[in-house]
C-alpha cells in the first residue's frame, strides 16, 4: 500500500471510531460522560478526518491518462453529490421509520435519542465499508504520492 493509502486508512480508521464514539456511546439511557463541549469536539474530528476524503481524486488520476483526469474528477465529485443525496433520504426514512409517534401540541413529530441514534448507524456501516473497499484499491499508471519529491 502506498503512503497516499495509509493516511486514507488512519483517517478511515479514525472517523469510523469517532463516529462509533459520537452515535453510540452517547447513546440514550447512557450517562454521557462527553457533554457539549466533547460533543464539539467529537464532530470537530470527524470533519477533520473525512477531510482526507479529498486525496481519493489523485488515486481515480492516475488510473488513467492525464487527457481523460478532469472527466474522472467531475465523475467523482458527482458521485459524493449524489450519495449526500441518497444518505440524507436514507436517514430521514430511518429517522421516521424508529419514530415513537410522539408529537408537539402543534403537531409537528418529536423524534427521540433512540430514533436519532438508529438513523444515523449507516454512517458506521459505510465508513467501515469505505475502509474494507480501500484494501482493493490497485495502484495506477502514476501511483500518487503526498509530496512531489
Amino acid at each position: 500500500m502506498h503512503r497516499i493509502r495509509y493516511v486514507l486508512f488512519f483517517e478511515f480508521l479514525l472517523s469510523l471510531i469517532f463516529i462509533y464514539l459520537l452515535i453510540v456511546e452517547t447513546g440514550v439511557g447512557k450517562a454521557s460522560y462527553f457533554g457539549i463541549p466533547g460533543f464539539l469536539l467529537l464532530t470537530s474530528a470527524i470533519g477533520f478526518n473525512l477531510g482526507g476524503v479529498a486525496l481519493a481524486f489523485p488515486i481515480g488520476c492516475s488510473h488513467a491518462s492525464k487527457e481523460i483526469s478532469a472527466t474522472i474528477v467531475r465523475v467523482m465529485n458527482m458521485l459524493c453529490m449524489v450519495s449526500g443525496g441518497i444518505f440524507s433520504k436514507l436517514v430521514g426514512y430511518l429517522l421516521h421509520f424508529y419514530w415513537d409517534g410522539a408529537k408537539t401540541p402543534d403537531g409537528f413529530p418529536v423524534f427521540s435519542g433512540l430514533a436519532y441514534q438508529n438513523a444515523l448507524k449507516p454512517l458506521i456501516v459505510t465508513t467501515f465499508l469505505a475502509l474494507v473497499l480501500l484494501f482493493f484499491v490497485r495502484a495506477g499508471k502514476e501511483e500518487p504520492s503526498l509530496s512531489k519529491a
